[in-house]
């Protein structure tokens, strides 16, 4: 099985609010989080806790992230302005965020080491999940072929539909966990069928990619990884 139950429970709201196939090229679909930067990447990884204890950081170097991380954007304010106006600070403070993160992701990168930033690297891929084959790297390092990407955009595409986050707010917690836990059994066969897309020397090559598995928190609070797994972001 790709993931155990643990990190399935862990990573389906994830995939629900962060990683789908789009219509077109192979690929998942980007949104901005909290930190201005595309998620899930370095920077909301390296605000998780978990993570930075699992990529061992020194006193020095969990200074400097602490730091960076603490360039949090400010909350937009659009109450009281136009549909026109709205569209035009959205866009004006998603540019801001844009520059403010790639700086801020320059930053940590120089920061880690080189094995901690192939290690950020195989967290993010296995936060994505197979969704990662959509990431161009990937696919180029397994060397997917045309004929594969087109089926693991068909079975995607075939798979369950995930619970809204808005929806899931409107549940009592008995009732967002089953929405939550069916979504992921029916979720994970149709990863099950993507997984029998590869050959053997993919399949072992993915293995690879994704290094060692990384201990996924639960969602409780204090966790940027379970403020992101819950869609909030």
């Amino acid at each position: 099985m790709l993931r155990s139950k643990c990190l399935l429970a862990a990573a389906a709201c994830l995939c629900m609010a962060a990683v789908a196939f789009s219509q077109g090229p192979l690929r998942p679909v980007n949104r901005r989080g909290p930190l201005g930067e595309i998620q899930p990447g370095l920077l909301s990884v390296l605000a998780e806790p978990a993570a930075r204890a699992d990529l061992k950081l020194s006193e020095d170097q969990e200074r400097q992230i602490g730091e960076i991380l603490s360039h949090r954007p400010a909350h937009i304010k659009v109450q009281g302005l136009n549909a026109d106006e709205r569209r035009k600070l959205i866009e004006t403070t998603s540019r801001e965020w844009s520059k403010v993160a790639a700086q801020d992701k320059a930053a940590a990168k120089a920061i880690l080491n080189d094995a901690q930033r192939a290690r950020v690297d195989q967290i993010i891929i296995q936060i994505w999940g197979i969704q990662a084959v959509g990431l161009p790297e990937v696919a180029e390092l397994l060397g997917l072929t045309d004929e594969q990407r087109t089926m693991l955009r068909e079975i995607d595409r075939s798979g369950p539909t995930a619970p809204s986050p808005v929806n899931l707010r409107g549940m009592t917690g008995e009732q967002r966990q089953k929405s939550i836990a069916d979504w992921v059994a029916a979720r994970n066969e149709v990863e099950a069928k993507m997984l029998g897309v590869f050959s053997d020397e993919q399949k072992t090559k993915f293995a690879e990619i994704r290094g060692e598995p990384f201990a996924f928190p639960t969602t409780q609070p204090g966790s940027n990884i379970s403020e992101l797994l819950k869609g909030s972001l």
